[in-house]
């Protein structure tokens, strides 16, 4: 509700073109598929392909791609946050306040005073008293007026004595929270992952992740961070672009561009120097780009071919790391003890793609590719590095290849991201999944949702919308063979499972109420005991292991609902609705 409440606040103080870029992709009406050319489905080269879709576009004006500040948008942001702070309304005001801040006018930075000196109200007025004195030292920065500081220096000391009394909302939050980790031992040569899993191959398959132990619902089976991530376009003023961290909303915006904030100066610093140097000047052009057969966003895929091009000092360095991959599937093979950024590309490089498998994915890739390299070639720096046909070449490549790496989206249930990860990938899909990915900011844990016994696969599902609760099984079937050319023989397809609203229809109603309460405790609450939500996480992973023998049930799934988010909230904590809110 809060994220729908916000993208309707947003049309107020925002322009026509950037709404419909706020709009989610469901909303959009579909366009027609356009033909594919004969010419192009003669190129074997990815590079060719590119090239061949580059002839047919037109370079945008500079206004189409670039969105400049607005002050007199500004001022109209802080004025609603100020009504929304004064209606209680305290998340909404935090955005509101973060878009004023981010749609400042260059010009005349310091206006950027009066939202820091709101910014610090809202977070004195919700306990986080350490956000609220570097808002408040933020505001003096920016030449906060003599006659206004007395308001403001009498909440900076209240905020020093609260702090000398031990107050914080930000420290009672964090200690709230149970340490994210493996449930078994790890494996000596990927220590982010339970010994026991192995990459296994066969006709059937694939390519695809088993289990060599029994494993108990419940189990993390794999902690794994991003290689590089980004926020959905309605998390723009909610979210850290660079490491996805809301740190309570306490962000910082970009200078330039009115696309992206950030949790900290190094944060900021970093995706400036990694990536943002190149988006900054086309970001409000490419967010909104997506390849049509499955709406994979442009920016994640463009991020991580940017990162690469930055990991050397020396462009020949990757060249000579990309052909030194060749073919080879290394995902498993890489030193993950000693993780380094060259390694994760190693293994995110080699994963196995379909590629050749659909003409239709590859020329709306190619399109996509042509569209994003008009934008970093005419309007960035970019063309200063590949300064050569060749260097150019690469490059394309390298964007055309990683967007074949499936972003992940993160958060299944409430969207606020994608990244691109490597192990994850490499598990197949089921429509009836038996591990459940849970997620905070860049880093994905893969919990187990029932008994696994050796031998068996470890099964994932693509997209909650691929899922048998929440999908009919000729929809789902269509999509897997469109999107990611395969037939689905899962239990859930061959067997035909029914929906969530069927199985709930069949369901024992007063094991639902009961779940619906626990659930309410443990995860919904604004406060919640963490001992008892912890009992009643053993709890429901016993009762897992009782229902798992009458797949499908409606007792199953509430079981596996419950474990999964109890589990994230213990481990990640209430978010940042919920710590607000608490208020």
């Amino acid at each position: 509700m809060a994220a729908n409440f916000f993208l309707e606040l947003l049309k107020d103080v925002m322009s026509s073109a950037l709404q419909e870029e706020l709009r989610p992709q469901s909303e959009l009406p579909k366009e027609a598929e356009p033909e594919i050319p004969h010419k192009f489905l003669s190129l074997k080269d990815d590079v060719a392909k590119i090239r061949f879709c580059l002839d047919k576009k037109k370079i945008p004006k500079h206004s189409e791609v670039f969105k400049p500040k607005n002050n007199s948008k500004s001022a109209q942001a802080r004025a609603k946050g100020n009504e929304l702070y004064k209606n209680g309304d305290f998340v909404e005001a935090f955005q509101m306040v973060n878009l004023s801040q981010l749609i400042c006018l260059p010009s005349i930075f310091s206006k950027r005073k009066m939202g820091y000196a709101n910014r610090s109200a809202v977070f004195f007025k919700c306990g986080f008293y350490k956000f609220c004195l570097d808002n408040i030292q933020l505001a003096y920065d920016n030449n906060y007026p003599e006659e206004l500081r007395e308001k403001l220096e009498t909440r900076r000391l209240d905020c020093i004595k609260m702090l000398e009394k031990g107050v914080d909302s930000e420290e009672k939050y964090e200690k709230e929270r149970i340490p994210l980790k493996l449930s078994h031992p790890a494996d000596k040569n990927i220590p982010m992952m339970i010994k026991g899993l192995e990459l296994a191959q066969n006709e059937q398959y694939g390519r695809f992740v088993r289990t060599n132990r029994d494993l108990n619902p419940g189990d993390i089976l794999l902690i794994e961070n991003a290689f590089t991530s980004t926020p959905m376009p309605e998390k723009q003023f909610h979210l850290c672009d660079n490491c996805l961290d809301d740190k309570s909303l306490n962000l910082l915006p970009c200078e330039k561009c009115t696309g992206v904030m950030f949790c900290s100066k190094k944060c900021q610093l970093e995706a400036e120097k990694r990536f943002h140097k190149y988006e900054c000047p086309i970001i409000d052009a490419l967010s909104p780009l997506t390849y049509s057969a499955s709406a994979k966003p442009a920016t994640v895929a463009t991020r991580a071919a940017l990162k690469s091009l930055t990991m050397f000092e020396n462009f020949e360095d990757l060249q000579k790391l990309v052909a030194e991959i060749g073919n080879k599937n290394e995902v498993f093979n890489v030193d993950y003890k000693n993780l380094s950024e060259e390694q994760y590309f190693r293994a995110l490089f080699s994963i196995p793609t379909n590629i050749s498998r659909n003409s239709r994915v590859s020329f709306d890739i190619a399109n996509c590719c042509a569209e994003i390299w008009i934008l970093l070639s005419h309007f960035t720096d970019l063309p200063k590095i590949l300064d050569s046909r060749e260097k150019q070449d690469f490059f394309l490549k390298l964007l055309y290849r990683l967007f074949y790496v499936t972003p992940t989206i993160l958060g299944q249930e409430n969207l606020y991201g994608n990244g691109i990860f490597g192990l994850s990938e490499m598990i197949n899909h089921s429509c009836a999944p038996n591990i459940y990915r849970i997620f905070n900011q860049g880093t994905s844990a893969v919990v187990a949702i029932q008994s696994i016994k050796a031998g068996e696969q470890i099964f994932d599902c693509y997209h909650s919308s691929l899922n048998h609760l929440f999908e009919h099984l000729e929809v789902r079937q269509e999509t897997l063979r469109t999107v990611h050319f395969f037939e689905c023989k899962c239990e859930a397809c061959t067997k035909n499972y029914p929906m969530q609203l069927d199985l709930m229809g069949r369901g024992d109603m007063r094991f639902y109420r009961k779940q619906t309460q626990d659930y309410e405790e443990c995860a919904e609450n604004d406060e919640i005991d963490v001992k008892n939500a912890k009992m009643k996480l053993v709890e429901y992973k016993r009762l897992l292991k009782k229902y798992e023998k009458n797949r499908p049930s409606s007792d199953l799934m509430l079981c596996q609902a419950f474990v999964t988010h109890v589990t994230a909230r213990l481990v990640f904590g209430r978010d940042i609705c919920q710590k607000l809110k608490a208020v």
